[in-house]
């Protein structure tokens, strides 16, 4: 059995990431694993880092702290600025987020989380992204403000495109003079168009 206890340092050992403790109150081996907070800290870290979504930290300040590669090329081509940390949000991020961007910080740091779909212009088409602002505690107190961004932009355009289809298959339907019915399996009508239901009615 292995017994997981608090994370400390281990000082003049030749694995800093183990050290057995006490192992008699348990009959068997105890391990502390010493290094596993460093350890999820930097998968942590690498995860954040490679992630294809963009990511930023706050400090109370509206501040950079830290940001991922996703943010920095988001800040570069939204904004034509290369972010680096102590810079103000404003300065990195698109104009027309700004006004958006403040409502929902200010949300963040009364305590809530915020999440909304921002469209951003970009030369001659439009880009669309799924933000969420969240506050982030150290103990009871709001210490910064995390933001994630997904770019959901091809996922818009489809249903945009699934909608303008079903408009323009909808038009055809009720001006066309052919008849059209849809019955379920169990031969319930579930769709019939304008020609159908003007030679069915008395």
């Amino acid at each position: 059995m292995v017994v997981v206890g608090n994370l400390v340092p281990i000082r003049g050992e030749n694995s800093p990431r183990t050290l057995n403790v006490k192992a008699e109150q348990f009959g068997t081996k105890a391990v502390v694993v010493s290094g596993e907070r460093n350890h999820y800290q930097e998968l942590l870290e690498a995860v954040i880092h490679n992630s294809s979504d963009n990511f930023v930290l706050l400090d109370k300040d509206l501040r950079v702290v830290i940001f991922n590669t996703g943010f920095q090329q988001f800040s570069e081509r939204f904004a034509g600025v290369t972010p680096k940390p102590g810079m103000a949000l404003k300065e990195v991020t698109p104009l027309n987020r700004h006004e958006h961007n403040s409502t929902n910080l200010s949300k963040a740091l009364a305590g809530e989380s915020v999440k909304e779909l921002a469209v951003v212009p970009v030369q001659n088409e439009t880009a669309y992204f799924e933000v969420a602002y969240n506050p982030v505690y150290s103990g009871s107190e709001i210490t910064h403000i995390a933001i994630s961004a997904m770019n959901v932009t091809d996922r818009i355009q489809q249903e945009e495109k699934l909608r303008i289809f079903a408009e323009n298959l909808s038009i055809i339907q009720d001006n066309t003079t052919d008849q059209y019915v849809l019955f379920d399996v169990n031969g319930l009508v579930t769709f019939f168009n304008k020609s159908f239901e003007s030679h069915v009615q008395p």
